[in-house]
């Protein structure tokens, strides 16, 4: 794990936020000259009020504890603490809440509930970044065969598969960059390694290329030059599947929505549509395979392609790193400062943006949006430690000042109008410790139509 020197004095306190009355506006500081901070928030000083209406957001996420109920979180509104009771194929979504159902379509749904991660595998990864847990039945050159403990038994075309993680490595940042490297070969558009041979990485670090004939009965056939080779399981740490297809070129006009949905046995899964049949869920991937499993057995649901833009899926016009000492950060997408999936209070967040302190990443907004939201938070990899400030900047203006946000918080709401905006910078402080474990989140970081 990278550190920097702890050459600042921590504060010996810090003012608590103080929540505004209805209607009083936020004051913050101008921006520095150059446009990006080189000072992190003073010892003592009193950080930006947040608007009144996110205390509801906490308010709420208390109820939803109380009751033991998931919480949605719509474009508009207050989130509500709830359970869905039903999903048809145009995604109308009924929820049943304390005072009764409510019916929201999935294009005016932010996010619904938890999303959890497997500790077991093996996985299965596939080519648009999903992951099925489940054991392995067989792959041979045209069909892989698994059985779930919640789908069943399931079977997917080898095309659609990016490839296989028999072994998961003790540690999450392990597993990161393990999925990392089985994904970098399922497409050139990720600016991976795309090519037509398979490889295999074993547990004691060699890797094999060649071609994977077939899988079964704990064992992989390989083929590499003239002579096959049989391997157990238990000696390859993961497959990486070659012969990604060419990415089809997108077709004019608005995008069906589609939705991130996670699955107690810890499988995350991009869906065409979700619907459910008396107490059975049947999801339809976007190769139109169809797996159904018991409606209780999701736990999470995050629209694409409603009125939620997510950063991460537009090219920024900028960024720009002022390191502490002379360790320079890239800004990532769908991922933290480190390259690692994005985690916070303990659950994954498929969507977002890691920073760095102190850094700044701008947007030019090229059509109108109402609202920038995300929740902001520094990354469970640092394990409590890191401490920064976030700012919005709209059109050169600080519209948004966190107080000190550190590791271990629970994520922060943010939202900011929009209304008229050409311009939106994102920018992260250094506050506590230098710029110590200053993994920042923009989780869910996004814009509403």
């Amino acid at each position: 794990m990278k550190r920097s020197p702890r050459r600042s004095r921590s504060p010996r306190g810090t003012a608590a936020p103080r929540w505004p009355r209805k209607g009083v506006a936020m004051r913050s500081e101008s921006p520095a000259d150059d446009g990006v901070p080189a000072r992190g928030l003073r010892p003592g000083e009193r950080p930006s009020i947040l608007p009144s209406f996110l205390l509801g957001v906490c308010l709420v996420s208390v109820a939803a504890a109380e009751n033991n109920l998931p919480w949605a979180i719509r474009i508009d509104g207050e989130p509500l603490a709830a359970q869905w009771a039903s999903i048809d194929e145009r995604w109308e979504i009924v929820f049943q809440t304390a005072s009764g159902p409510r019916t929201v379509n999935a294009a005016e749904l932010v996010v619904w509930g938890k999303c959890s991660e497997a500790d077991r595998g093996p996985w299965i990864l596939l080519r648009d970044g999903g992951v099925a847990v489940g054991e392995l039945r067989g792959l041979d050159r045209e069909h892989l065969a698994a059985e779930s403990r919640l789908f069943g038994a399931v079977r997917l075309p080898r095309a659609s598969v990016a490839g296989l993680v028999l072994r998961l490595p003790g540690d999450r940042d392990g597993r990161d960059r393990l999925v990392d490297w089985v994904l970098a070969g399922a497409s050139s558009a990720r600016g991976g390694e795309a090519s037509a041979e398979d490889r295999a990485r074993l547990v004691n670090g060699d890797e094999l290329r060649g071609a994977l004939d077939r899988l079964a009965d704990g064992r992989v056939s390989w083929r590499s030059g003239a002579e096959p080779l049989e391997l157990e399981f238990d000696r390859v740490l993961a497959v990486r599947l070659g012969g990604a297809p060419p990415r089809a070129a997108e077709p004019p006009g608005p995008k069906p929505l589609i939705a991130w949905t996670g699955w107690r046995d810890g499988s995350r899964l991009l869906v065409a549509s979700l619907a459910t049949d008396k107490n059975a869920m049947r999801a339809t991937l976007p190769d139109g395979t169809a797996w159904t499993a018991a409606a209780g057995d999701l736990t999470f649901l995050q629209p694409l392609g409603g009125r939620a833009v997510y950063l991460s899926d537009l090219k920024p016009e900028g960024y720009r790193h002022v390191p502490f000492l002379n360790l320079a950060w890239p800004f990532r997408m769908d991922r933290n400062a480190a390259g690692g999936l994005l985690r916070a209070g303990g659950s994954l967040y498929p969507k977002g943006l890691g920073m760095h302190s102190a850094s700044r990443l701008t947007y030019l907004l090229t059509e109108p949006y109402r609202r920038f939201q995300a929740e902001a938070a520094v990354d469970d990899r640092t394990e409590g430690g890191g401490s920064v400030g976030f700012r919005v900047f709209v059109d050169g203006q600080v519209r948004y000042a966190s107080p000190v946000v550190r590791g271990g918080q629970s994520p922060l709401p943010v939202s900011v109008d929009l209304s008229g905006a050409r311009r939106l910078d994102l920018v992260v402080d250094f506050a506590e410790r230098a710029d110590e474990l200053d993994h920042a989140d923009w989780l869910n970081a996004r814009l509403i139509r």
